[in-house]
């Protein structure tokens, strides 16, 4: 389909602050300058500021017209998009997350490969009165089996929020899972077979990885844009040719790129999945920690026929411990209530019931409001730091939420022994190769600045600069 006139517009403007013509903070021309520049309409220049607007690429100053964002001139600094050889395959990447993530705090200081939010704020103090008041209560509600969709309270708050992200759900269409990871395997379970070929973005979360490899299924990475994710093209591609089974997405700062979907692609990922009824298992555990107003809309929000099964938790926006995620399976409710039946009966009450406190309580919107700004400053500190301490070549991604950093490195430089080395100085990394079943990522890495701390993390981010200034010289 040819591209519109205001599309080329907009496209022509990106290249030119790309090569420096604007700069960030720079006033970009009026509205009527501009189209008289470029004879068209005044509406379709005002149409091309408003697409740059919704990519990051420009932002609009109240009567005063549009400027370049700071996300623009670094978009040519971002992680380059590896091609991907869209093949089923068979997977072994178990023991490489295992040695990069599974560290004890105390013989591994800095963290840095673990996808963990800041546990030591002091907006998660109601969480812990209402975990330590009902656990002295010993009321028999909180200390016995559940009901197998889990506590009501909680999942009519859940319903709540969920309207947010532009989904109406029921609290009874609802499961309350241990975790979101619980609640993928269980939805993994529930609509595949042994065999069957299962589609994700690439690079992708390491545990979705694993669960297809334990399951015995086949792998079909798709390649994704660290700023718009999975490739459209791609996908439709592989869905003529492959008789693919589900597809598992994070398109609201996923994992590890933390890229944010635009709503157009959302809706044409719906289309595809209606036009080779193929389910998607969305992960939205990250949609929260969006560092702008509100949160982005769930793929979910787009479904016309029920097909999606959205997967979520409270392990990054609040806390991992207390292990309390949810699954809205829609048309596979059943056998997504069978799989957690079996997988566990049910999760436990006492969590729960903490949890729907906390969210009643409004203390859940109080803390959210500060995680995302504290995690945004962290964002753009870690960032400066890695372009300050690492080798010339250095590319960074710049997520609109989340916990994580995807860092590609100068080729010359291996992932894994940068992490190896990096573990005998007290720090932890989590090297490409864990997200993906090729050797595409062999010099990237994840960095997670959740629980960076500013006093005894900077040193080490220094240090592992140096480490990577050492390898780039081998």
């Amino acid at each position: 389909m040819a591209k519109k006139r205001y599309q080329i517009i907009a496209e022509e403007l990106l290249l030119q602050i790309e090569q420096g013509r604007w700069h960030a903070g720079q006033k970009l021309p009026s509205l009527r300058s501009l189209a008289d520049q470029k004879q068209v309409s005044i509406s379709t220049v005002q149409q091309a500021y408003w697409l740059m607007e919704r990519r990051g690429w420009v932002e609009a100053k109240n009567k005063s017209g549009f400027y370049v964002s700071s996300d623009a001139v670094l978009e040519t600094q971002l992680p380059r998009k590896p091609g991907c050889k869209i093949i089923p395959c068979g997977l072994s990447q178990w023991r490489i997350s295992l040695n990069s993530t599974n560290h004890d705090p105390d013989e591994i200081p800095h963290l840095f490969g673990r996808a963990t939010p800041d546990l030591t704020l002091s907006s998660l103090n109601p969480l812990k009165k209402s975990l330590s008041r009902l656990a002295r209560s010993a009321n028999p509600i909180s200390l016995g089996y559940g009901a197998l969709q889990g506590v009501d309270s909680l999942r009519q708050q859940i319903a709540r929020r969920m309207i947010d992200g532009g989904c109406k759900v029921l609290p009874q269409e609802l499961i309350i899972t241990s975790g979101c990871q619980e609640a993928i395997c269980c939805a993994l379970q529930a609509v595949t077979q042994p065999g069957d070929i299962v589609a994700f973005d690439s690079p992708t979360y390491y545990a979705i990885i694993q669960m297809i490899e334990a399951m015995g299924l086949q792998a079909l990475e798709i390649p994704a844009d660290p700023t718009t994710g999975i490739s459209i093209g791609a996908l439709q591609l592989a869905m003529e040719k492959w008789p693919i089974k589900v597809c598992v997405l994070t398109p609201n700062f996923g994992n590890p790129l933390g890229y944010l979907m635009p709503d157009e692609d959302k809706k044409k990922i719906i289309d595809l999945l209606n036009l080779h009824d193929v389910p998607l298992i969305e992960d939205d555990i990250y949609s929260d920690l969006d560092f702008r107003p509100g949160r982005p809309k769930a793929i979910k929000a787009f479904d016309t026929e029920d097909r999606v099964i959205l997967c979520s938790s409270f392990s990054k926006s609040v806390v991992p411990g207390v292990r309390v995620g949810w699954v809205i399976p829609g048309r596979y409710f059943e056998q997504v209530e069978q799989q957690k039946y079996i997988v566990s009966l049910n999760s436990a009450t006492l969590p729960q019931l903490a949890m729907a406190e906390f969210l009643e309580g409004g203390h859940y919107d109080r803390h959210i409001r500060r995680v995302k700004q504290l995690y945004a400053h962290r964002r753009d500190l870690v960032k400066d730091l890695i372009r300050k301490y690492f080798p010339k070549g250095t590319r960074i991604s710049c997520p609109k939420g989340g916990l994580m950093l995807w860092v590609e490195l100068p080729q010359s430089i291996d992932a894994l022994k940068l992490s190896t080395a990096a573990l005998k100085q007290g720090i932890s990394i989590a090297p490409g190769p864990m997200f993906s079943v090729s050797d595409k990522y062999s010099h990237y890495f994840r960095f997670c600045y959740g629980s960076f701390d500013e006093i005894k993390d900077i040193a080490a981010v220094e240090k592992l600069g140096e480490l990577a200034y050492g390898l780039s010289k081998l």
